[in-house]
């Protein structure tokens, strides 16, 4: 299992999503940490990097080593632009 660190900005995201999302959220990530490869590849800007579906919501992230870096998390409609800001 890998470890997970989170952008800094992605706690303060957090806090704006639905409790009842986030529960369903850090499930996805502990699955991740075991199973970084289960995401889409992105392309682009955000090549490189990949995105995971939790419902209406998209986790963005990176894999180095044994890290799994969490970059965004967001709503599917603002998620790809807000993570390609970040890693400009």
């Amino acid at each position: 299992m890998l470890e997970v660190r989170y952008h800094p900005q992605v706690k303060k995201e957090i806090n704006h999503i639905p409790p009842s999302w986030r529960s369903r959220i850090r499930r996805v990530i502990r699955e991740l940490a075991q199973h970084p490869r289960k995401g889409k590849r992105l392309r682009g800007k955000l090549e490189g990097m990949r995105s995971y579906r939790a419902g209406n919501y998209r986790i963005i992230y990176t894999c180095e080593k044994e890290i799994l870096y969490i970059l965004c998390i967001r709503h599917r409609s603002e998620v790809y632009e807000d993570s390609a800001k970040r890693v400009c």
